[in-house]
């Protein structure tokens, strides 16, 4: 960290009166950003800019400061680390994180050290944990920061107020007894060898319940402010209430910690004087993933309690990289879901991420807490119910301050029930990751309320025995490799098709030969020229051997295919004269992680693939030997497989929507409407959404995001009627929640974005093209010209808008920006090239489609392609530079003509 001498700086403290629940001062929407308030060069990029730190700089005089939160785009994608053993994935986790933050934040370092000496930096500090800094600086510094392109967002360092105890009545304690936590103790598993730890007030570590599970040392005990940087402290007590629920003994007479034998650690986020910073949350997160600085050491923690949300209900993604990269190391981010009830839509950040566990509370009648907060989640988290689950968080005795105890209430005292149920399931395995760990909780509860998971209860109430019965009879280890293992067992796939939800790609790498994938049957639009599943085994590794184990209906041409990216694939087999069977492949060994069974011909060509297990082995042999054995022969190359002449060439991946009228052949499938929305590999075209199976035939699809796997956000161009959710507008985005998608798409619709409600309320402002942003905003395009408040003027139907959404539903409301003006970078105010499907990638660039052609700078095409814009600034002033070739050129894919009125790009 740079440290100057101090200029007077100004930082806004806000007191926040809490009861129960930490919470933190939201900076997560303002319903208008001040204008004229960064005094920066032109080219800064305001929209990266918070409104709160706009207007925090706009106070500021030249020599004055404020402390700001800098995240850069560029992320390790440390999902994809996927080792065998926690120790190994975390090493690897880590050193991708600090290997991405050395590589991206040279140049603003550099710049900040600039700074510095001319006396505009104060002092900042680099995380890794976030790719990001936090910096202490002059307004015309972080106006500089914003123009940079590598640069995200800038974010104010809130701080918070601790919150005031909230009692009840003595009294015994069933707390431990509702969720079944003595049952696992009977079988032995009381936490021994598994760490956990809060992000907290801090733990009085004299406590006779607490002291001798204290791991001790220097990598147990955190402080981000250095107030106690050697010694476990807590002068609030809130962070020893939870601490006690996780793992307090019975040294008050009475058995209080759900895991007594379990170790802690500790982060303590809250000062002293009762407030925290962003910045000290995420460094608390990044010492949490290498407690030591030696990623080769494992002294992270297994579980992770946090007790604390912002101040109030809506969606901030501030912290959503910090818990992706928990998840990533194995530990399941438990959240206290907030204390905003009784009322629905109540869930606060970052209990509401996607990637949190949120935990609600009732009383030990299993009566709703009557302040636990409610969902549906504002972060779109639309896969589960908010909270996820709920557990013991009334008249809750627990430790306290000064070798005391306390009986607590809230949603904080819910949530260690679940932390500290963890680490009785972790005692288990170690190695679960948290994708297992969650399946195994939600797969256990006591349903609670109305029958069926909602959002008050979620899908009900902790039951730690059923969850430990789950995991023994569902789950399997994963041990390191060893001869004979089968390395796709239970691993990651993807399938071109799949007949039914009893039949999907899983049933291939489930190690059970009952049961069997089978591709859809090949009549109606499923008329795929291949059918293929692809397995990622989770990192690089030498095999030698693949086992394909068949039912009745076989693939008698086939290919095996091999790729370390997923990008770039080479052969390995191939044969025309499959028999079915038990085919045995074995080759050299070879270094690989995506394995890819591409079929082309089959014993029935209807019923195509029936396929028991792809099983993949190492070097060394074993498992199951094969009854026959292909005669081919196979090969190991690193040359890519050769296309066909005959065949147009590979375009890159996305999805997409046409208009062209009618029914229509696209590729290999047929029968496509305007009311549907394709994939497209590189290669070959797939029916995505099939909008005839939903209620929606006759309609145009002219806007969609495809949000997660089983979501996607729609417009129509027309006003229409959908069945359980009536009138629609064509300014409006409706949200669809899959239960299925493909040949056999089904799912619900629910309105997710009013545009009357926002000012688009004439025949012109038909939404048209739209992108939800990884921060919740939404980029949007109008068929016409258009006038929204807030923006003065009209914007034409060339230029993209962003919505800043302080609710949505149907009471839309926040504040609209100018995102892209396209006739500052050639794109004229014509009907031709008006803006109808937009993307925006991971690294910032635009991907635009036209109504019709379109010639900008030294590109041009027709409505059927995509081009490419990387943008230097945004707003009233855009600067962009066109890529020289066409992303997607769909006259090359017997698109000519066609008008593709709506794109996403693959995650």
């Amino acid at each position: 960290m740079e440290q100057k001498p101090r200029i007077r700086q100004k930082v806004a403290i806000v007191a926040v009166i809490l009861s129960g629940l930490l919470t933190l001062m939201s900076g997560a929407v303002q319903a208008n950003s001040p204008a004229g308030i960064i005094s920066g060069e032109a080219s800064a990029k305001i929209n990266k800019i918070a409104p709160e730190v706009q207007q925090a700089v706009s106070l500021l005089q030249a020599d004055e400061m404020t402390t700001v939160i800098v995240t850069l785009k560029a992320q390790a994608n440390v999902s994809a680390i996927t080792g065998q053993n926690r120790q190994d994935r975390n090493e690897h986790v880590i050193i991708a994180l600090q290997n991405m933050a050395d590589a991206t934040q040279k140049r603003i370092i550099a710049l900040l050290q600039a700074k510095a000496g001319e006396g505009k930096v104060g002092q900042f500090e680099s995380y890794w944990v976030f790719n990001g800094l936090a910096v202490t600086a002059t307004a015309d510094v972080v106006a500089e920061l914003g123009a940079l392109p590598e640069v995200d967002t800038i974010t104010p360092n809130s701080t918070l107020q601790e919150p005031a105890p909230q009692t009840g009545g003595g009294g015994p304690e069933p707390n431990l007894v509702l969720i079944n936590a003595p049952a696992l103790w009977n079988l032995g598993l009381q936490g021994q060898g598994i760490v956990v730890a809060n992000m907290d007030t801090g733990v009085d570590v004299t406590h006779p319940d607490l002291s001798a599970q204290w791991r001790g040392g220097s990598n147990s005990w955190f402080d981000p402010y250095g107030e106690h940087p050697a010694t476990p402290t807590d002068v609030n007590g809130h962070g020893t209430w939870t601490m006690g629920t996780m793992v307090g003994r019975d040294a008050g007479g009475t058995a209080i910690g759900v895991a007594p034998q379990a170790q802690w650690i500790a982060v303590k986020i809250f000062k002293d004087d009762g407030t925290a910073t962003v910045a000290g949350i995420h460094a608390g997160y990044q010492w949490l993933l290498d407690p030591d600085g030696n990623p080769a050491t494992d002294d992270s923690p297994h579980v992770v309690n946090n007790s604390w949300t912002y101040q109030n209900p809506g969606c901030n993604l501030e912290f959503q990289q910090d818990l992706i990269v928990l998840r990533a190391m194995g530990v399941l981010p438990v959240f206290a879901a907030g204390n905003f009830g009784p009322g629905a839509g109540t869930s606060a950040s970052p209990a509401n991420y996607p990637e949190a566990f949120a935990v609600g509370g009732i009383n030990n009648s299993d009566q709703i807490y009557t302040y636990s907060s409610r969902g549906p989640s504002a972060c779109g988290e639309s896969s589960t119910t908010f909270p996820e689950i709920v557990a013991p968080g009334v008249t809750i005795r627990t430790t306290d301050l000064y070798s005391l105890y306390i009986n607590a209430s809230g949603t904080s005292l819910a949530a260690p029930h679940v932390a500290g149920g963890l680490a009785l399931l972790l005692g288990l395995d170690p190695n679960l990751t948290a994708d297992q760990q969650e399946t195994a909780l939600l797969n256990s509860t006591v349903d609670l309320g109305d029958p069926g998971p909602d959002d008050v209860f979620g899908q009900g109430r902790l039951n730690l025995l059923a969850a430990y019965q789950w995991l023994t009879n569902n789950n399997s280890p994963t041990p390191t490799p060893v001869p004979g293992q089968n390395l796709a067992l239970d691993k990651p796939f993807t399938v071109s098709s799949f007949q039914d939800p009893g039949h999907e790609g899983s049933m291939a790498v489930d190690g059970d030969l009952a049961t069997l994938w089978q591709t859809a049957k090949a009549t109606g639009k499923n008329k795929l020229p291949s059918e293929w599943i692809t397995i990622d085994l989770g990192s690089s590794v030498s095999v030698s051997r693949v086992v394909l184990e068949w039912e009745a209906n076989f693939a008698t041409n086939y290919t095996l295919q091999i790729s370390n990216n997923n990008t770039t694939w080479a052969p390995l087999f191939a044969t025309t004269t499959g028999d079915g069977g038990n085919d045995t492949i074995t080759f050299d060994p070879t270094t690989v992680r995506y394995m890819k069974l591409d079929s082309t011909a089959w014993s029935n060509s209807s019923q195509r693939n029936w396929l028991k297990e792809f099983e993949i082995y190492a070097d060394a042999g074993g498992g199951s030997e094969p009854t026959s054995t292909p005669t081919d022969t196979p090969t190991s190359t690193a040359t890519p497989t050769a296309t066909p002449t005959s065949v147009p060439p590979t375009g890159s991946g996305l999805y997409l929507s046409l208009n062209n009228g009618g029914s229509y052949t696209v590729g290999a499938v047929a029968d496509v409407s305007d009311e549907d929305v394709l994939s497209f590999d590189g290669t070959n075209f797939a029916m995505l959404f099939d909008g005839s199976d939903v209620g929606v035939s006759g309609l145009n699809v002219d806007a969609f995001d495809y949000v997660y796997t089983n979501t996607l956000l729609l417009s129509f161009d027309n006003d229409t009627a959908i069945g359980g959710l009536g009138p629609v507008d064509d300014s409006d985005i409706v949200q669809f929640n899959a239960t299925s998608l493909g040949d056999n798409t089904a799912g619900t619709f629910s309105l997710y974005f009013d545009g009357s409600d926002v000012g688009l309320t004439t025949n012109t402002e038909d939404v048209d093209a739209v992108n939800l942003l990884p921060d919740g905003r939404l980029v949007v395009s109008t068929a016409g010209n258009t006038s929204v408040p807030g923006l003065n003027g009209k914007q034409q139907d060339e230029d993209l808008l962003i919505f800043n959404p302080t609710s949505l539903g149907g009471n839309t409301s926040g504040s609209w920006e100018l995102y892209f003006d396209g006739s500052d970078v050639d794109l004229a105010n014509s009907q031709e090239e008006n803006i109808t499907g937009v993307a925006i990638g991971t690294n910032g660039d635009i991907y635009l489609t036209t109504l019709s052609n379109f010639a900008v700078a030294s590109i041009a095409g027709g409505g059927e392609d995509v081009f490419t814009c990387t943008a230097t600034t945004l707003g009233n002033s855009t600067v962009c530079s066109y890529a020289s070739a066409l992303f997607f050129d769909g006259s090359a894919w017997g698109l000519t003509g066609s008008h593709l009125d709506a794109l996403d790009l693959p995650d």
